[in-house]
Protein backbone atom coordinates (compact mmCIF):
# COMPACT_ATOMS: atom_id res chain seq x y z
CA UNK A 1 0.00 0.00 0.00
CA UNK A 2 1.73 3.62 -1.09
CA UNK A 3 1.38 6.08 1.55
CA UNK A 4 -0.37 9.22 0.06
CA UNK A 5 1.67 12.50 -0.55
CA UNK A 6 0.11 15.54 2.07
CA UNK A 7 1.40 18.94 2.26
CA UNK A 8 3.60 18.44 5.38
CA UNK A 9 5.59 15.33 3.03
CA UNK A 10 6.16 18.19 0.14
CA UNK A 11 7.35 20.90 2.98
CA UNK A 12 9.76 18.26 4.28
CA UNK A 13 10.93 17.58 0.64
CA UNK A 14 11.43 20.56 -0.88
CA UNK A 15 10.16 24.77 -0.09
CA UNK A 16 8.12 26.19 -2.57
CA UNK A 17 10.96 28.68 -3.86
CA UNK A 18 13.65 25.42 -4.06
CA UNK A 19 11.04 23.67 -6.35
CA UNK A 20 10.69 26.71 -8.55
CA UNK A 21 14.41 27.51 -8.63
CA UNK A 22 14.62 23.34 -9.78
CA UNK A 23 12.25 23.89 -12.27
CA UNK A 24 14.00 27.08 -13.75
CA UNK A 25 16.74 25.28 -14.28
CA UNK A 26 15.16 22.89 -16.69
CA UNK A 27 18.27 20.77 -18.04
CA UNK A 28 20.94 21.68 -15.60
CA UNK A 29 22.15 18.74 -14.14
CA UNK A 30 21.42 17.49 -11.00
CA UNK A 31 23.02 16.80 -7.23
CA UNK A 32 24.61 13.32 -6.80
CA UNK A 33 24.17 11.32 -3.66
CA UNK A 34 26.44 9.89 -1.25
CA UNK A 35 27.86 6.44 -1.90
CA UNK A 36 26.87 4.18 -0.28
CA UNK A 37 29.11 1.37 1.54
CA UNK A 38 29.65 -1.46 -1.06
CA UNK A 39 28.05 1.71 -3.86
CA UNK A 40 31.07 2.78 -4.48
CA UNK A 41 30.11 3.69 -8.41
CA UNK A 42 26.59 5.17 -7.11
CA UNK A 43 27.74 8.87 -7.92
CA UNK A 44 28.86 7.86 -11.66
CA UNK A 45 24.91 6.63 -11.65
CA UNK A 46 23.68 10.09 -10.49
CA UNK A 47 25.66 12.32 -13.20
CA UNK A 48 23.53 12.28 -16.16
CA UNK A 49 20.42 13.18 -14.07
CA UNK A 50 17.95 15.96 -14.72
CA UNK A 51 16.70 18.49 -13.31
CA UNK A 52 12.87 17.11 -13.51
CA UNK A 53 15.10 13.47 -11.89
CA UNK A 54 16.82 15.23 -9.18
CA UNK A 55 13.27 17.03 -7.87
CA UNK A 56 11.67 13.63 -7.55
CA UNK A 57 14.62 11.75 -5.98
CA UNK A 58 14.54 15.01 -2.85
CA UNK A 59 10.96 14.63 -3.10
CA UNK A 60 10.59 10.66 -2.58
CA UNK A 61 13.32 11.22 0.02
CA UNK A 62 11.20 13.64 1.66
CA UNK A 63 8.11 11.54 1.65
CA UNK A 64 10.34 8.06 3.21
CA UNK A 65 11.46 10.43 6.16
CA UNK A 66 7.68 11.78 6.74
CA UNK A 67 6.74 8.21 6.32
CA UNK A 68 9.22 7.34 9.18
CA UNK A 69 8.78 10.04 11.69
CA UNK A 70 5.37 9.24 11.70
CA UNK A 71 5.61 5.70 12.51
CA UNK A 72 6.36 4.67 16.35
CA UNK A 73 8.72 1.86 15.95
CA UNK A 74 11.27 3.56 13.97
CA UNK A 75 14.11 6.43 15.43
CA UNK A 76 13.33 8.80 12.27
CA UNK A 77 16.17 11.09 13.41
CA UNK A 78 18.63 8.09 13.56
CA UNK A 79 18.29 7.65 10.16
CA UNK A 80 19.64 8.81 6.92
CA UNK A 81 18.15 8.75 3.66
CA UNK A 82 19.26 9.45 0.38
CA UNK A 83 17.22 8.88 -3.02
CA UNK A 84 19.23 8.37 -6.43
CA UNK A 85 17.31 7.33 -9.55
CA UNK A 86 13.93 5.90 -7.33
CA UNK A 87 16.29 4.03 -5.36
CA UNK A 88 16.18 4.84 -1.41
CA UNK A 89 19.24 4.53 0.68
CA UNK A 90 18.60 3.91 4.19
CA UNK A 91 22.05 4.39 6.30
CA UNK A 92 22.35 4.91 10.46
CA UNK A 93 22.42 3.11 13.78
CA UNK A 94 19.13 2.01 15.01
CA UNK A 95 18.38 -0.22 18.14
CA UNK A 96 17.36 -3.39 16.93
CA UNK A 97 16.25 -5.80 13.68
CA UNK A 98 12.96 -5.12 14.00
CA UNK A 99 13.34 -1.66 13.60
CA UNK A 100 15.78 -2.13 10.23
CA UNK A 101 13.12 -4.22 9.07
CA UNK A 102 10.48 -1.84 9.82
CA UNK A 103 12.49 1.35 8.43
CA UNK A 104 13.16 -0.59 4.92
CA UNK A 105 9.07 -1.78 4.83
CA UNK A 106 8.02 1.53 5.34
CA UNK A 107 10.43 3.03 2.67
CA UNK A 108 8.93 0.40 0.01
CA UNK A 109 5.64 1.69 0.96
CA UNK A 110 6.15 5.51 -0.33
CA UNK A 111 4.90 6.28 -4.08
CA UNK A 112 7.77 6.74 -6.46
CA UNK A 113 9.88 4.12 -4.77
CA UNK A 114 11.54 1.81 -7.01
CA UNK A 115 13.87 -0.06 -4.81
CA UNK A 116 15.11 0.04 -1.00
CA UNK A 117 18.93 -0.25 -0.18
CA UNK A 118 19.54 -0.40 3.63
CA UNK A 119 22.97 -0.28 5.23
CA UNK A 120 21.04 0.40 8.87
CA UNK A 121 23.84 -0.75 11.59
CA UNK A 122 22.14 -2.63 14.77
CA UNK A 123 23.48 -1.01 17.35
CA UNK A 124 21.05 -1.37 20.55
CA UNK A 125 20.88 1.47 22.88
CA UNK A 126 23.34 3.69 20.98
CA UNK A 127 22.69 6.61 19.30
CA UNK A 128 24.40 8.00 16.14
CA UNK A 129 26.47 11.51 16.63
CA UNK A 130 25.15 12.25 12.61
CA UNK A 131 21.18 12.46 14.25
CA UNK A 132 21.24 12.48 17.96
CA UNK A 133 19.09 15.34 19.76
CA UNK A 134 17.08 16.09 16.03
CA UNK A 135 13.42 16.79 16.62
CA UNK A 136 11.11 16.31 14.21
CA UNK A 137 11.26 19.69 13.25
CA UNK A 138 14.76 20.33 13.16
CA UNK A 139 14.63 17.13 10.79
CA UNK A 140 12.31 19.38 8.47
CA UNK A 141 14.51 22.01 8.71
CA UNK A 142 17.47 20.16 7.80
CA UNK A 143 15.97 18.75 4.80
CA UNK A 144 14.86 22.36 3.70
CA UNK A 145 18.32 23.48 4.24
CA UNK A 146 19.67 20.96 1.93
CA UNK A 147 17.20 21.26 -0.93
CA UNK A 148 18.01 25.00 -1.04
CA UNK A 149 21.77 24.20 -0.84
CA UNK A 150 21.10 21.93 -3.75
CA UNK A 151 19.28 24.45 -5.75
CA UNK A 152 22.05 26.78 -5.54
CA UNK A 153 25.14 24.28 -6.34
CA UNK A 154 22.17 23.58 -9.83
CA UNK A 155 22.39 27.43 -10.80
CA UNK A 156 25.92 28.04 -10.29
CA UNK A 157 27.90 28.47 -13.43
CA UNK A 158 31.42 26.89 -12.11
CA UNK A 159 30.26 24.42 -9.56
CA UNK A 160 29.90 20.84 -10.99
CA UNK A 161 26.46 20.25 -8.83
CA UNK A 162 25.82 16.95 -9.64
CA UNK A 163 29.15 15.03 -8.65
CA UNK A 164 28.45 16.28 -5.25
CA UNK A 165 26.10 15.20 -2.32
CA UNK A 166 24.58 17.05 0.24
CA UNK A 167 23.36 16.05 3.70
CA UNK A 168 22.48 18.58 6.52
CA UNK A 169 22.37 17.51 10.33
CA UNK A 170 21.06 20.47 13.31
CA UNK A 171 22.05 22.65 10.47
CA UNK A 172 25.38 22.23 9.54
CA UNK A 173 25.79 21.47 5.94
CA UNK A 174 28.17 18.08 4.70
CA UNK A 175 29.56 18.12 1.21
CA UNK A 176 30.58 14.83 -0.22
CA UNK A 177 31.74 13.87 -3.63
CA UNK A 178 34.53 14.83 -6.22
CA UNK A 179 35.31 18.01 -7.75
CA UNK A 180 37.70 18.94 -10.75
CA UNK A 181 39.52 21.74 -9.03
CA UNK A 182 40.47 23.19 -5.95
CA UNK A 183 38.35 26.12 -6.95
CA UNK A 184 35.33 24.17 -7.87
CA UNK A 185 35.72 23.16 -4.16
CA UNK A 186 35.71 26.56 -2.70
CA UNK A 187 33.14 27.48 -4.38
CA UNK A 188 30.79 25.13 -3.16
CA UNK A 189 31.27 26.38 0.29
CA UNK A 190 30.75 29.19 -0.52
CA UNK A 191 27.53 28.94 -2.30
CA UNK A 192 26.34 26.23 0.69
CA UNK A 193 27.37 29.11 3.08
CA UNK A 194 25.24 31.54 1.78
CA UNK A 195 21.90 29.20 1.74
CA UNK A 196 19.51 30.17 4.10
CA UNK A 197 19.56 27.85 6.91
CA UNK A 198 23.46 27.32 7.06
CA UNK A 199 24.68 27.26 10.19
CA UNK A 200 28.12 25.76 9.00
CA UNK A 201 29.69 24.26 6.52
CA UNK A 202 32.03 21.10 6.12
CA UNK A 203 33.51 20.15 2.90
CA UNK A 204 34.53 16.32 2.26
CA UNK A 205 34.99 17.16 -1.13
CA UNK A 206 37.66 15.17 -3.18
CA UNK A 207 39.60 17.26 -6.30
CA UNK A 208 39.29 14.96 -8.71
CA UNK A 209 40.85 16.81 -12.46
CA UNK A 210 40.17 14.12 -14.65
CA UNK A 211 36.86 13.54 -13.53
CA UNK A 212 34.55 16.54 -15.29
CA UNK A 213 31.14 15.74 -15.66
CA UNK A 214 28.39 17.35 -18.14
CA UNK A 215 27.64 19.84 -15.61
CA UNK A 216 31.37 20.88 -15.52
CA UNK A 217 32.31 24.45 -16.81
CA UNK A 218 35.64 25.59 -16.69
CA UNK A 219 36.47 28.67 -14.20
CA UNK A 220 38.38 30.74 -16.85
CA UNK A 221 35.16 30.09 -18.96
CA UNK A 222 32.46 30.23 -16.46
CA UNK A 223 30.77 34.20 -15.57
CA UNK A 224 33.09 34.99 -12.36
CA UNK A 225 30.30 35.14 -9.30
CA UNK A 226 30.61 37.91 -6.69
Amino acid sequence: MKLPVTGFTLAVALTSSAISALALAGAAPGAAMEQAPAAKSQAGHAQNRSAGRVLEDVTITGKVKTALMQDKGVSANEINVDTVDGIVHLKGNVDSKAEAQRALILARRVDGVKKVKSFLKIVPNEKTASGAGRSPGQVVSDVTTTAKVKTALMEDKVVPANTINVDTVNGIVQLKGKVPSKAAAQRAVAVARKAAGTKGVKSFLQVAPQEKTAGYRSESKAKTHP
